[in-house]
């Protein structure tokens, strides 16, 4: 297997979530969902979990003739989040569509394609990510004079994230 780079992947926008509770999900929650293409992106952030935890650690009695190690135990899954960095387009489907999602308060499936596709198969498809998140913040990015004007967008994951392989399709 190669390394799976982000040049040429893409990003988009599936269906509203009204009443999702966060939590896992599977592949076959997203069956149903049109998918609108997301363009310009120049940043996909990154896309992950994370655990909580607590602190467990017991003092020994006396001196314990060294340093004391603290001890955790995961507690809860951390509602991760995701920052992305989009080229500005108005006229964009995608980004019209995103803007929606933070203009509503239910939380929205997202997939990402990887540009890893196999040459060869009757019908290739490439690795995909996908899960539901909350639109949370949505900024224009006015860096500086020679650059173009960007869109930075933050989501908040309200779900596992499924991870597809690419295959062949045979």
């Amino acid at each position: 297997m190669s390394l799976l780079t982000t040049t040429g992947s893409k990003l988009y926008i599936g269906s509203a979530r009204p009443g999702w509770q966060a939590g896992p999900v599977e592949a076959g929650a997203f069956a149903a969902d049109v998918w609108t293409a997301i363009n310009n992106a120049e940043n996909l952030g990154r896309v992950g979990g994370e655990w909580g935890t607590e602190d467990v650690t017991k003092m020994p009695a006396g001196d314990p003739g060294g340093p004391v190690y603290e001890a955790h135990v995961k507690v809860t899954r951390k509602a991760t989040s995701m920052q992305l960095i989009l080229g500005l387009n108005a006229a964009d489907p995608g980004q019209i569509a995103l803007q929606a999602a933070f203009d509503s308060l239910h939380p929205f499936a997202f997939r990402i394609d990887f540009a890893d596709a196999p040459a060869l198969g009757p019908a290739p498809t490439p690795s995909k990510r996908l899960f539901i998140a909350l639109v949370t913040s949505t900024d224009d990015v006015l860096d500086s004079s020679n650059r173009v004007v960007g869109t930075a967008c933050v989501l908040i994951l309200q779900s596992s994230v499924v991870r597809i392989a690419a295959t062949t399709g045979a």
